[in-house]
C-alpha cells in the first residue's frame, strides 16, 4: 500500500492543503517548484497573499467549502510576489472528513510561442538592413570627413564654440552607432550552442552595466545557485541581458533606481510550437526594475522593429534581443505596470549528451543533514550530479545513527537542528569516526560559530547564505583526504557566553573571525590594525575573553604607565600573565616604544600575551622612522586588519538593529529603520565607521519623531556626505602605485582561500576617482575646461562624472 505522504510528493501538479482560516497547511514539491519558495516558508501563510489568481474565486472558494462541491475553473492567470502570472486550470474540492479543509490543485498549461511574432520581426527589418548595407559605405566616409574637420577646427577654438564642434562630433557618431545597430539586427549568423553558464553571462552583465551605463543604479542579484548549464551562445546571451539591463538603467533616468536579476528552476514552463510539439525550457531568467514602466501605447509591441518608448530611441534593441532569444528556441515576455517591469527569459538546459564531464568526479557518500529542505534538496541534486551517493537527513539522531553505522565520506552538518546542536556532535563523531571530515554550514554567521567550529576541529565552515561551487570544491577537498590520518578533536568547552560583542555576516567579517579563532588561544603578540571607530579594542578584548586567559586580568596601558619609571613592571603584576593591550601603538613615543621592547623581552615569570592597536599602517611606520623596528617584529607575530565599514556595507542593516536593540534595553522607545534610510546609510562614507554609526543610531532612537525612522532624519543626522568605498589611502613617502598595492593585497589576504565580493574593480576605481576630479577642479581654481585638459579628457566626460559623483565645483580666482 503506497503511503499518503508518498501519494503527495508523487503529484505532479502544484497541490496545496488549504485550513479552515485559509492559511497553507501543506504543500508538495511541485508547488515548491512553481512559486519558488519553500514549503516551510509558506506553511500557515494566508493562501491568497501566496498565490495571486486574476479573477474572482475567493467567494468561489468559500462557496466550495460552505456546499461540499468541487469546482473547476479553466484558462486564469496564476502568480505569486516571486513569479510572473501563467496560465492555470484550477481545481478545487473539499477534503473527505476534515471539515473546512478544502485542496487546491493548479495545472500550468503549455504556452504557444509567438514564431510569427518573430518571422515578422525579422521581416519587417529587412528593408532598413538592406538600405544600412548599401548605404553604410557612403554614409559613413563623409561623416569621417565630417568627424575629423570638426575635431581639427576645435583645436583653434575656445569656451562656447569649442562646444559646438563637441556637438557635431558626438552626433556624427551616434549616426554611425545607428547605422551599427541596424545592420547588427541583419546579422544572420546562427548562434554557436555550447553549455552556458548563466550565472557567468548575467554577473557579467552586471560588471559592465556598473562600469558604464547602469553605474547610477542599484543591481540585485538573487540567483538559484544550483541552476544547471543552459544550451546557447554565451556571448548572444550576454548582448540579450546587456540590452535589457540598459533598457532598465535608461528608464529609470539620472535619479538611478534598483533592477533585481532573478534565475530560477521551472520545471512545468514547456513551449509549444507551431506543429504541436513542445520544448521544455526550464531555465528562468528575470530582470525586474522598479521604472516608470512601458507606456500603454507599446505594451504589446515593444518586441517589433522600430517600436521605442523613448525618445531619439531606435526600437531596434528589444527586436534584437526577441530575435536571439527566437534563434535560441527560448522565448521572452514581458509584464509591465509603472513601478514594476519585468523581462522573463526561458531558456532550456544542456542536452545530457552535451553536458560537460567532469574530469575527475567525486567518487563517494556524502550525509547532508540539514533541517531545511529546500538546503538539503540543493545540496542532493548538486552533489548527486557531481557523481556522488547521498543520503540527507533532517535531524542529528538520524545522522548520528548513520555516522556510528560507518556511513558516509564526508558530513556536511547544519548547527540549528530540531533535535540539537550540530557542533555539540562533533567531538562524538570524531571519536566514534576518526578522520571522517566535517563541514559546518551554519546561519548563524557569528564569531562565536567560528570559534567553536574551530576548537571542535571539524573539517571546514561556510556561513549562510553560501556558494554552491565554494562548497562542492571543499567537499571535493574532504573526500579526497577522508582516509588521511585521523587527527584527534578536542572538546567543546562547556561555559562559554553565547556570542561575542560583535556583528557582521559579510565575507570580510566571516573571514575575520576565521583567523581570530585560529589564533585566539595562541600566545604570539597580536597587532591589531584598523580605522578608527571600527572596532579594535573590542577585539582585542574579546580575543582575551574567550581565550584560555579569560579568568586573568586584561589591561590597557597608556603612554603614562610606560613611560613612568616603575610603570613597565607595575604593568606585568597587575596584569599577572593574562593580556596586556597597548594602544594606538604607532603614535607612542621612541623612549615608551623602548621601554616597551624591554618589557617584552624580560617579562617574568608569568608573561602576559602583548596586544596592540593601530590607525597607522606598522609596516609603513616602520619604514618612515614612526616605530621601532625592533619593536616591529616582536609585536607583529600575527596581524588582524579590522575593515572599515565601507568595506562590510552589507552589514549596516544588522548592526543598525542591534544598535536598536541596545537602546531599546537601555530605556529607549522600540525603532526601525526604512528601507530608505537603510540604503541611504550603506551609500554614506561613515568615517567614524561603527562607532560613528553606533552614535547616529541611539540618538534618532530617541528623536525620531515615530517608530519607523525615516530617509529624511538620517539624512538630517548625518549631514553632506561622500559615497562609500574601500579605503586605499597611501602613507608619506610612498608612492600611490605602492600604496595601493599594498592596500590591495591586504585586502585579497584578508579573504584567505575565498575572492572578495564582486565589484571590487568599480569600487577601486569609484574611490579613487571622486578626489581626483575634486583636487583637479581646486588647483584649476574650478576652471572645467583646464581641469578637464589636466585630466587628458573630454570636457564633457569631466561634466558627467561631476554629474555623476555629485562634486560641487566652485569657480574662484586663481591666485598668482
Amino acid at each position: 500500500m503506497i503511503s499518503d505522504t508518498a501519494l503527495w510528493a508523487s503529484l505532479p501538479v502544484p497541490a496545496f492543503l488549504i485550513g479552515a482560516d485559509n492559511r497553507i497547511l501543506d504543500a508538495n514539491s511541485a508547488a515548491e517548484g512553481f512559486l519558488n519558495t519553500s514549503r516551510r516558508a509558506l506553511l500557515g501563510q494566508p493562501v491568497w497573499e501566496q498565490i495571486a489568481i486574476d479573477a474572482p474565486i475567493e467567494a468561489s472558494f468559500d462557496r466550495s467549502r460552505a456546499q461540499g462541491t468541487p469546482l473547476f475553473v479553466n484558462d486564469i492567470d496564476v502568480g505569486s510576489r516571486t513569479r510572473a502570472p501563467l496560465q492555470c486550470g484550477v481545481q478545487i474540492a473539499p477534503v473527505q472528513g476534515q471539515a473546512g479543509h478544502m485542496l487546491l490543485l493548479l495545472s500550468p498549461r503549455e504556452l504557444a510561442a509567438r514564431m510569427t511574432q518573430n518571422h515578422s520581426a525579422k521581416s519587417a527589418a529587412q528593408s532598413a538592413i538592406g538600405m544600412a548595407e548599401m548605404l553604410a559605405h557612403e554614409i559613413k566616409n563623409p561623416l569621417a570627413g565630417i568627424t575629423g574637420a570638426a575635431q581639427l577646427l576645435s583645436m583653434n577654438l575656445t569656451g562656447e564654440d569649442v562646444e559646438l564642434t563637441d556637438l557635431i562630433v558626438s552626433e556624427s557618431r551616434r549616426i554611425v552607432k545607428l547605422l551599427d545597430q541596424v545592420e547588427q539586427f541583419g546579422n544572420l549568423s546562427e548562434p554557436d550552442f555550447k553549455p552556458v553558464n548563466l550565472h557567468d553571462v548575467l554577473d557579467r552583465a552586471r560588471r559592465s552595466a556598473l562600469l558604464g551605463f547602469g553605474a547610477h543604479m542599484t543591481i540585485i542579484e538573487d540567483y538559484d545557485p544550483s541552476l544547471p548549464l543552459a544550451w546557447g551562445d554565451a556571448d548572444q546571451l550576454l548582448q540579450v541581458v546587456l540590452n535589457l539591463l540598459k533598457n532598465a538603467s535608461e528608464a529609470a533616468g539620472p535619479n538611478g533606481g534598483t533592477i533585481r536579476i532573478q534565475s530560477y528552476y521551472e520545471h512545468s514552463f514547456r513551449l509549444r510550437r507551431s506543429d504541436g510539439t513542445g520544448k521544455l525550457l526550464p531555465l528562468q531568467i528575470e530582470v525586474i526594475d522598479d521604472g516608470p514602466g512601458l507606456p500603454e501605447a507599446i505594451r504589446n509591441d515593444v518586441f517589433d522593429p522600430f517600436v521605442s518608448g523613448r525618445e531619439n530611441g531606435t526600437g531596434l534593441g528589444l527586436a534584437l534581443v526577441s530575435k536571439i532569444i527566437a534563434e535560441h528556441n527560448g522565448w521572452i515576455s514581458v509584464d509591465s505596470v509603472p513601478g514594476r517591469t519585468v523581462f522573463r527569459l526561458s531558456l532550456s538546459r544542456t542536452p545530457k549528451d552535451a553536458e560537460p564531464q567532469e574530469k575527475e568526479p567525486m567518487d563517494g557518500t556524502v550525509l547532508v543533514a540539514d533541517d531545511d529542505r529546500t538546503i538539503r534538496t540543493v545540496l542532493t541534486q548538486a552533489l548527486t550530479r557531481a557523481g556522488c551517493r547521498v543520503h540527507a537527513p533532517s535531524s542529528l539522531t538520524t545522522l548520528m545513527r548513520w555516522v556510528a553505522e560507518g556511513k558516509g565520506d564526508v558530513v556536511i552538518s547544519d548547527v540549528v537542528m530540531p533535535d540539537g546542536n550540530g557542533l555539540e556532535m562533533l567531538p562524538k563523531i570524531a571519536e566514534d569516526r576518526p578522520g571522517l571530515p566535517v563541514i559546518v554550514i551554519s546561519a548563524q554567521n557569528t564569531i562565536m560559530t567560528a570559534i567553536k567550529v574551530a576548537e571542535a576541529e571539524a573539517y571546514d565552515y561556510l556561513p549562510k547564505p553560501f556558494d554552491l561551487p565554494e562548497l562542492m570544491k571543499r567537499t571535493a577537498k574532504a573526500m579526497a583526504e577522508s582516509r588521511k590520518s585521523p587527527s584527534k578533536a578536542t572538546t567543546v568547552e562547556q561555559e562559554r557566553p553565547e556570542d561575542l560583542p560583535l556583528v557582521g555576516r559579510t565575507e570580510v567579517m566571516q573571514a575575520l573571525y576565521r583567523l581570530i579563532a585560529r589564533v585566539m588561544n595562541t600566545d604570539m603578540p597580536l597587532m591589531i590594525t584598523g580605522e578608527s571607530g571600527t572596532g579594535k579594542s573590542l577585539i582585542a578584548r574579546a580575543v582575551h575573553d574567550f581565550s584560555d586567559r579569560r579568568t586573568l586580568p586584561f589591561v590597557t596601558a597608556s603612554e603614562a604607565d610606560l613611560m613612568a619609571l616603575e610603570g613597565p613592571a607595575r604593568l606585568l603584576a597587575e596584569v599577572k600573565g593574562g593580556s596586556l593591550l597597548i594602544d594606538e601603538l604607532v603614535d607612542l613615543p621612541d623612549e615608551a616604544q623602548a621601554r616597551l621592547v624591554r618589557m617584552m623581552d624580560s617579562p617574568g615569570n608569568h608573561a602576559p600575551r602583548f596586544m596592540a592597536t593601530s590607525q597607522k599602517d606598522p609596516a609603513a611606520a616602520m619604514e618612515s622612522g614612526g616605530l621601532r623596528q625592533d619593536l616591529f617584529y616582536r609585536i607583529s607575530g600575527t596581524e588582524l586588519r579590522v575593515p572599515s565599514l565601507r568595506e562590510r556595507v552589507e552589514d549596516i542593516a544588522l548592526l543598525s538593529e542591534h544598535f536598536l536593540a541596545k537602546a531599546e534595553n537601555d530605556g529607549a522607545p522600540h525603532r526601525r529603520f526604512s528601507a530608505e534610510a537603510i540604503e541611504m546609510m550603506r551609500h554614506c562614507a561613515w568615517p567614524g565607521n561603527v562607532r560613528q554609526l553606533e552614535n547616529l543610531v541611539r540618538r534618532l532612537a530617541l528623536t525620531a519623531r515615530s517608530e519607523e525612522v525615516a530617509r529624511t532624519e538620517v539624512a538630517a543626522a548625518l549631514g553632506p556626505q561622500n559615497d562609500a568605498g574601500p579605503v586605499i589611502g597611501g602613507t608619506v613617502n610612498e608612492k600611490l602605485a605602492d600604496s595601493v598595492a599594498r592596500h590591495l593585497q591586504r585586502y585579497f589576504d584578508l579573504h584567505g582561500d575565498i575572492l572578495p565580493p564582486p565589484g571590487l574593480y568599480t569600487r577601486i576605481l569609484r574611490e579613487v576617482e571622486a578626489p581626483l576630479i575634486e583636487i583637479a577642479l581646486s588647483a584649476t581654481g574650478g576652471n572645467q575646461a583646464k581641469c578637464a585638459e589636466l585630466l587628458g579628457i573630454n570636457r564633457n566626460t569631466l561634466r558627467k562624472k561631476i554629474t555623476d559623483l555629485d562634486i560641487e565645483v566652485t569657480r574662484r580666482r586663481k591666485l598668482m
